[in-house]
């Protein structure tokens, strides 16, 4: 068999280099498509973590409504189930009018005091704002309930219809404040505790 002449096998050698090179080197609807497939990725990434996010400070937020707040307000049942069944009928003075709501509201307001102390730094300017709301709050209640027991104590007459209005008034306020301060102190991330997990 007699052998192809050397201008043939420089033109088979140099199809095979450019078939080779094609192969290797992605062309422009490759690199596109790639692309768009990373993109496509880091979105469901995202959506995944920003949802895994979202409802774990919502369950946070759940519990710290239901045993932070409900419970704390339950012991304002006993006054008004008593009222009902004994009477006279429950008034606002009857049952806030001792001033107790305020100490209900300081230990709410210090609880997110503290969680907001103990947090990262993220978001601090927000913290900061938080924090300061949560101990204007305190002081308040404190001041307040000091002034409602010790006219309790001298047996001296107080405001007592202005004293259940303004205790629950505040007592709303804090709970708004408390619950921002609960998401906010918040800096878990639960898909980076998973993988850690997993990893």
């Amino acid at each position: 068999m007699c052998a192809g002449s050397p201008n043939t096998l420089s033109a088979e050698l140099r199809k095979i280099f450019r078939l080779k090179k094609k192969s290797i080197i992605p062309t422009k609807e490759q690199n596109a498509s790639a692309t768009q497939t990373k993109k496509g990725l880091g979105e469901r990434f995202l959506v995944r973590v920003q949802s895994e996010e979202f409802l774990h400070r919502l369950q946070k937020l759940l519990r710290w409504l239901l045993f932070g707040v409900v419970v704390g307000f339950l012991p304002f049942a006993y006054p008004a189930i008593k009222s009902i069944v004994v009477g006279p009928p429950p008034t606002l003075s009857s049952i806030f009018g001792r001033g107790d709501l305020f100490l209900v509201t300081a230990t709410l307001v210090a609880a997110s005091f503290g969680d907001l102390i103990a947090s990262g730094k993220e978001r601090a300017i927000r913290k900061i704002t938080a924090g300061f709301f949560c101990l204007f709050i305190f002081i308040i209640c404190i001041v307040w309930f000091g002034v409602v027991a010790s006219s309790l104590d001298d047996h001296t007459k107080y405001n007592a219809l202005l004293t259940s209005k303004d205790s629950l008034w505040l007592f709303g306020f804090a709970v708004l404040i408390c619950a921002g301060s609960v998401i906010l102190a918040d800096d878990l991330k639960p898909s980076k505790t998973e993988d850690n997990h997993h990893g």
